[in-house]
This record gives C-alpha cells, structure tokens and sequence, in this order.
C-alpha cells in the first residue's frame, strides 16, 4: 500500500468526519483505512479549493488530481470531493429549511444556476438535484418543483454527459473545476435569494 505525502493527508480539515460520512453515503459501503486517507486527503484540498480562486484554486485541484485512483471505490478521490462539494453546498442549505415550509431559498439557489451558469456547472447542479430528489424526503409542492427543474434541464445535457465520479482521467480536471464554479454560483444565488426572503 503506498504512502499518502503528509501534507495531501491533512487530518484537520474543518470537518472530517462529516466529509467521511458524506462520502460513506455517497458510495454506498464501509470504506477502508486507505480509502479513507485518501477521501480525507481529497475533501480537504477541494474544501480549499472552493474557497480560492485563479492559480491557487488549480493548485490545490492539482494536488488532489495527483492522489492514486482509488481501486476500492473505483474511482479517483478528486472526483468525489468535488461532487461532495456541491452536493453538500446545496442540502446543507436544504435541511437549514426545515424548520421553514414556504423556505424554499435552496432551491432558489439552484434554480439560478440552471438558468445562468456554464453549461457544465448546470449538469452537475443537475445530477445533484437527482440525488436529493432520489434521497430526501421532500414536501409534495417541492418535490413536484424539483422534477420540473430534472425535466426542464435534462433537455440542454449533453448525451454523453457522464457523471464525476465515472469520468475518465484525462477530462477530470475539467470537471472538477466546473463543479467548484457550480459550488460558487450556488452560493452566491442562495445568498440572493436569502436575503430577498428575509427582506433585507
């Protein structure tokens, strides 16, 4: 099993081990020690990531593109950090909601970046809103609005859109960097919609 660069480990990234059950879920099985160094390794450098810009962003996507396909997960840990990124951007806004029914700001947020951002980042906002359709439990009203929203943005993917995670090496880096972009756009949007329904 070779050896992990200490500094591509980092064990005190903001939250581990949230970042370690998200991936858990996501993949669907127990994950084991190296598998998880890596994992940890990867959610690390993408939280990073999403919070800088220009050169310093691809830097740190670099870093994570460098860490060794994972043969348990068969994928590589740079492409599930950086869907974990959105995918959690989104539903953490979402269960924020709760306590809220006509809260509906998250997917505000969301709706935006079907609408405005990159072609690649509305796939990706894409593919997560099929997995929260799939995986949450949502109200009636907001489960009709999320299918709308499959059925409306599912007419502009591209046919050989795959997701991250199945991507092929030489094309990841460029998908990582427009799930980063999607992870900012949703942001930006939320925080919008937000403070439009507060009235502020």
């Amino acid at each position: 099993m070779p050896d992990l660069p200490d500094d591509d480990v980092d064990f005190l990234a903001d939250d581990p081990h949230r970042a370690l059950e998200a991936v858990r879920d996501a993949s669907n099985h127990t994950i084991g020690p190296y598998s998880q160094a890596l994992a940890i390794g990867a959610m690390n450098l993408m939280s990073k990531a999403v919070a800088a810009d220009g050169a310093e962003r691809e830097r740190l996507v670099d870093r994570a593109l460098a860490l060794p396909f994972d043969e348990h997960d068969q994928t590589y840990p740079a492409a599930m950090a950086a869907h974990m990124q959105l995918f959690m951007a989104v539903t953490d806004r979402l269960e924020e909601s709760d306590d809220d029914e006509n809260d509906e700001c998250w997917l505000d947020g969301a709706t935006a970046v079907l609408r405005y951002s990159s072609a690649e980042s509305r796939a990706e906002m894409h593919h997560v809103l099929e997995a929260i359709d799939h995986d949450y439990e949502l109200d009636r009203p907001t489960r009709i609005r999320v299918r709308l929203m499959l059925e409306n943005s599912s007419r502009s993917l591209d046919p050989g859109w795959v997701e991250i995670t199945a991507c092929p090496r030489d094309e990841l880096r460029e998908r990582v960097l427009a799930v980063l972009a999607a992870a900012n756009d949703y942001e930006e949007a939320y925080l919008e919609a937000r403070s439009s329904y507060d009235g502020v």
